[in-house]
Order: C-alpha cells, then sequence, then structure tokens
C-alpha cells in the first residue's frame, strides 16, 4: 500500500510511477530521469546536471566546501580510525576515575597526538598502530596490577615497581618503562626510575649466504607471483620495511627505455637487470582484486582486496613467509650488509632511513667505507656483479 498523491490521465498514482511517466533524457548528460529543471533553452536536466551547473556554483565567503564544488572528501585513515576506536574500549576497562584519566592522557595526549604529528598527513602503518597498541596494553596492565595492590601511582614506591618488574607474569618491560617515565614527568608519579635499555646492535644470525640464495630463487622462479618477487628483492637487496614497500605507488617508479629508477629515499636508486624486467612487469600488470577495468586506474604497486586501498602489511608479510622469506632476519642482514659498504649519508638517502639510524647500523658493522668512491670509480659501466645494489642513479 501507497499513498497516491499525484494525478496521472485523471488516475491517482503514486510518486515512483509518475516519475517513471515524467522521465525524459537529460539534454547534457542523456541519462533518462524525472527532469529537476530546464535550462535557458528550455531543454531538461536531471539533478546532477543542475547541482553541478557552474550558473549555480558559488564561492563560499567562509571558504567552506559547497556541495555544488565537486571537492572530494579526504582519504580515511582505516588504521588510525581503528586505533582510535580501540584506544577508546581499552580506556573504558579502568574502573577507577584517576587511573581512567591518567590512561586517557598517556594514550591520547601522548601517543596520538605524537602519531599524528609524525604522519603530517600521512596513513598509519601496522607498526605504527602495533606500537601504540604495545604501550597501552602494557601501561593499562601495570595499572591493573597497582589497584590489585591497593596501590596508586601516587603512593606507588621503588620497591613496588621492582617487586612488579621482579614478578613472574611480568610483560611488557620496555614498554611499562616508558610509561612509568613519563608518569614522573607528568607528575602522576614520583620517586620512581626505571632504566631505559640502549640499543646494542643487531640481533641473531646474519646470514649473507641465505640472502643471496633467496635473492636469486626470487630473480629467476617464474613459478612465484611477480608481487611477491618483487617484494622479496626489495627485503632483501634495499632493506625495505614491509609497510614502506605495500604503500609503494607507481610514480616512484621511473623508466627511461634504457634504465629503470626506484625512489625510495629522497635519491633514486637505478635497478639492475633482471630485476628492473620484474618492475617493468610489475607496473604493467598490478591488479587488485577488487580492481575493475584498466591496470593503471589504480596508483598502488601492490593493490589490496579494497578498492583504492594498497596491500596491508601484515598481509603481505604473511605472503613473504609464505616463500620461505625471514623478514627480520632478511631485512637485518640486508642493513647490515648495506652498512659495512656504504657511506652513512648515502644509505640513508637510498633507503630512506634516518642518517642516525645509518650511523648506529654503520657502527654495527665497523663497515670501513673509505675506499668506496675509488671503488665505484674503476667500476666499468656493464659490471654488475661486484655493484652493490645501492649504487646511485647517475
Amino acid at each position: 500500500m501507497k499513498a497516491l498523491s499525484k494525478l496521472l490521465d485523471g488516475q491517482r498514482v503514486c510518486r515512483n510511477c509518475f516519475a517513471r511517466s515524467a522521465a525524459v533524457p537529460c539534454s547534457r548528460c542523456g541519462s533518462v530521469r524525472e527532469p529537476a529543471a530546464r535550462d535557458a533553452d528550455g531543454s531538461p536536466l536531471c539533478p546532477n546536471c543542475l547541482v553541478n551547473d557552474p550558473a549555480n556554483l558559488e564561492e563560499c565567503g567562509l571558504r567552506m566546501p559547497q556541495p555544488g564544488r565537486r571537492r572530494a572528501l579526504p582519504d580515511r585513515d582505516e588504521c588510525l580510525a581503528r586505533l582510535e576506536l580501540w584506544v577508546t574500549a581499552a580506556i573504558g576497562t579502568q574502573e577507577d576515575p584517576g587511573q581512567r584519566r591518567v590512561l586517557h592522557g598517556y594514550a591520547v595526549w601522548h601517543h596520538l597526538r605524537k602519531l599524528r604529528r609524525r604522519l603530517g598527513g600521512a596513513h598509519a602503518t601496522y607498526l605504527q598502530a602495533l606500537n601504540v597498541r604495545c604501550h597501552v596494553t602494557a601501561a593499562a596492565g601495570f595499572l591493573d596490577w597497582l589497584a590489585s595492590e591497593d596501590l596508586t601511582l601516587t603512593s606507588c614506591a621503588q620497591p613496588d615497581l621492582d617487586r612488579w618488574a621482579c614478578g613472574e607474569d611480568t610483560s611488557y618491560s620496555d614498554e611499562t618503562a616508558h610509561f612509568v617515565r613519563w608518569a614522573v614527568s607528568q607528575r602522576h608519579a614520583s620517586r620512581l626510575t626505571f632504566g631505559a635499555v640502549r640499543w646494542e646492535g643487531p640481533r641473531g644470525p646474519h646470514d649473507g649466504e641465505k640472502r643471496w640464495d633467496d635473492a636469486r630463487r626470487l630473480l629467476h622462479d617464474d613459478t612465484l607471483a611477480t608481487p611477491d618477487r618483487v617484494a622479496g628483492l626489495l627485503l632483501l637487496l634495499y632493506a625495505q620495511r614491509i609497510n614502506s614497500i605495500a604503500r609503494l605507488t607507481a610514480g616512484h617508479v621511473r623508466d627511461d627505455g634504457d634504465q629503470v629508477r626506484i625512489m625510495l629515499g629522497t635519491a633514486p636508486v637505478v635497478l639492475p637487470e633482471p630485476l628492473a624486467e620484474l618492475f617493468r612487469e610489475l607496473v604493467a600488470t598490478r591488479r587488485g582484486h577488487a580492481a575493475v577495468g584498466r591496470p593503471g586506474i589504480t596508483p598502488w604497486l601492490f593493490p589490496g582486496g579494497r578498492p583504492g586501498q594498497p596491500i596491508g602489511g601484515d598481509r603481505l608479510g604473511t605472503r613473504l613467509k609464505n616463500i620461505g622469506l625471514h623478514l627480520r632476519q632478511a631485512r637485518s642482514t640486508a642493513l647490515f650488509t648495506l652498512a659495512a659498504e656504504i657511506p652513512a649519508a648515502i644509505l640513508a638517502r637510498m633507503l630512506g632511513i634516518h642518517v642516525q639510524v645509518a650511523v648506529q647500523w654503520q657502527r654495527a658493522s665497523a663497515g670501513d667505507w673509505m675506499t668506496y668512491a675509488a671503488d665505484v670509480s674503476r667500476r666499468g659501466p656493464g659490471d654488475i656483479s661486484s655493484a652493490n645494489p645501492l649504487d646511485p642513479a647517475p
């Protein structure tokens, strides 16, 4: 049953039937719809053409977006949005109002604000969100332990903190230490000390032979998917983070016909063959699971399952593990090897890492690059057997 509010040939009809009877082709876009208005010549205009008619667009005095100005909304940062929801739920688990206020200040005003400032409009990565989750989880766990011991941050003394640190169920020790130092700096606690652990270099074995064996396998094994081969080689040869690889776009790759260059940092890197051919193939055939139409409609080198979004770093990491790569060990070995052969300043520009990080890896590897320039000058133009993958573009 519907309300009959229109007259058509002397009969009362519903709104939908009346609209279909009045539908005519739009004079501009050709869509068959009920006209919303007519132009100066009397031709019908559909609602979309009426809204987008330049004669109906005005400049807002407050510079606020108007419906007819066709201004797109900014991209939604799904990772950051999920993190904010999780932080809100984690704060809500604290029953004591005082502890809830402290955790809110630590999570929202310290970590989330710091993360937004660091992003500068870019999207948060999985590892950045995981870092915030670990710190907030550690802070909430320590506050819960204080409550179980009938203590607060104000009444907690150094022996109580030492007793927690020596407990059998202690977890997130480094993150809890950060929370304690923050609480002391914000005067939520006093006379508490919890030292930080200084990074003393990479841990675990660095198997250079396995690195090159994996690189040769990815270069020549045609049974593997091209995106997995390219992502794995960026990890093995150029020590790129998984999340950085996932967010590479076609604009980072430049092909002039003779050479293929990629921008991983602030300076381009020339890709040797056959890696360059793999990049050409990836750029030409990339396609997401939800993409429709030509491959060129997506800017991402590694499109994801959602339209317009790249693949997630966790998903890409799982795919690389499935082809036999150990992500942390592979990146550490690559950084360790490159830092021993290349000056820290060049390493930072080529890889897109901070120069202080490059210096730390250079010290850890005890690299001697005093003869780097002379070694590069002695290489012939076609000699890539001894060339480093990070040789800068000419």
